[in-house]
This record gives C-alpha cells, structure tokens and sequence, in this order.
C-alpha cells in the first residue's frame, strides 16, 4: 500500500484553489493509500497561523482543520530537522509518495527516485 506524505504547503491548497486535497489525492492514486504528515508539520501550520500575513493565517486555519479532521497518520520525528529534511529521511522506497508543491523538496526526490503527488494547472492533483 502506498504511503502519501503531505508537506505542509499542500495542506495550504484547499484555500487557495479550493480543491479537497484528501479526496483529489486519493483519485490520483487510484488505489488504497495510506495519507500522513510529519509530525513537526502541525508547528508550521501553527507558526503560520500566528505570525503569517492575513492570507496566509486563512489558509493555514483551513489547512490545520483538514488535517485534524482527515484520517492522516503523523509521522513521529525527533524535529531537529526542517520538515522537507524529515521527508527526504523518511522516503525509503517506491510504498512512498510525497504531496508537495516545493521545487527544491520535489528535486530531492526525484533525485531518490522516489514518488510525487503534485498540482496541474491549479485544479487538479497527479501521481507522478
């Protein structure tokens, strides 16, 4: 089963676009999957919802409730490492995609081999 880790600017998207990234993410794989999150996500949503601008403090509310309200599985770190760090650490095989809009963090992992779940022309979410 594959096993879709969601970075932090993909729980963002919903007020951005508006689009439902759980069900989206889950047409992309057209297959039973597993979601999760690093752990030390939930501080960056919460960094951003007191310290972002106006815009950012919207979605990042909108992007925390749907991550508390998913069935997303956190994925537990010792976060002493940046979020993208913890991600590239934790994929260790083709059971693993990333759902990430972050160039660099897409770079490292292509650079794996690994999976990637990204947004097409702002509407819709694919498996690459």
């Amino acid at each position: 089963m594959l096993t879709v880790i969601i970075d932090t600017n993909f729980w963002l998207l919903p007020f951005q676009f508006h689009i439902d990234i759980v069900e989206e993410i889950k047409k992309a794989v057209s297959g039973p999957c597993t979601l999760s999150y690093i752990d030390k996500t939930i501080d960056e949503l919460e960094y951003l919802i007191e310290h972002g601008s106006p815009t950012e403090r919207r979605a990042a509310r909108l992007g925390f409730d749907i991550l508390k309200q998913s069935s997303a599985i956190p994925i537990k770190t010792d976060k002493l490492l940046n979020v993208d760090q913890l991600i590239v650490n934790t994929v260790t095989g083709p059971d693993f995609a990333v759902a990430t809009q972050d160039k660099e963090l897409k770079a490292k992992i292509k650079a794996k081999n690994g999976r990637l779940i990204v947004m097409r022309q702002k509407k819709r979410i694919e498996l690459i």
